[in-house]
């Protein structure tokens, strides 16, 4: 009788273990990029994988390195729900103008925001933020071919946390510059 429950005993151990094991695939739709557009947009920041911070120091060094490689390519921000192109922002996409005209260069415009908000809202809203800094920079003379955008969302942001901050520098349009 032992032997039977010792048995039965070490089977359901075996079984939860086995049950504890197992995980399901996450659905990888939620991290693609909504793109939109008339030029295809091959941006190498759309190719790059996203890995969300498992801890603080992760965070900080996310944060680090993102921040870095942000430095090189153009980026204008936008007030709290709203896709108005402020002046500092004119100034910014002026300086690109110049640039990418002098070098027949790409631009793919990279649209995000931050984490408030349903993730349908924050796509809409970051098209009309990318959409806005397309029709502007085509208003200086750019051709729209030129031009693609891509709407990451919340799905990608520049900083982690939950301050008005850190919220300021995720509402942004990312210029990424190709030639």
């Amino acid at each position: 009788m032992s032997k039977k429950i010792s048995l039965l005993v070490a089977l359901s151990c075996l079984l939860i273990a086995s049950s504890c094991s197992t995980t399901k695939k996450a659905d990888q739709s939620a991290n693609k990029p909504t793109t939109i557009g008339s030029a295809e947009s091959d941006s190498s920041a759309a190719k790059k994988k996203y890995r969300a911070p498992e801890n603080e120091k992760d965070a900080r060094s996310l944060n680090e390195s993102q921040a870095q490689a942000e430095q090189s390519k153009a980026r204008i921000y936008f007030g709290y729900d709203s896709s108005e192109i402020s002046a500092s922002a004119h100034q910014t996409l002026d300086e690109q103008v110049k640039s990418i005209s002098e070098n027949s260069s790409k631009v793919a415009i990279e649209g995000h925001c931050d984490e408030r908000g349903t993730r349908e809202y924050n796509i809409a809203l970051v098209e009309a933020r990318a959409k806005a800094a397309k029709d502007y920079l085509v208003s200086k003379g750019v051709s729209a071919e030129k031009i693609s955008t891509v709407s990451y969302g919340k799905e990608k942001p520049a900083y982690f946390g939950s301050s008005e901050d850190v919220y300021s520098k995720n509402r942004r349009a990312v210029l990424d510059i190709t030639n």
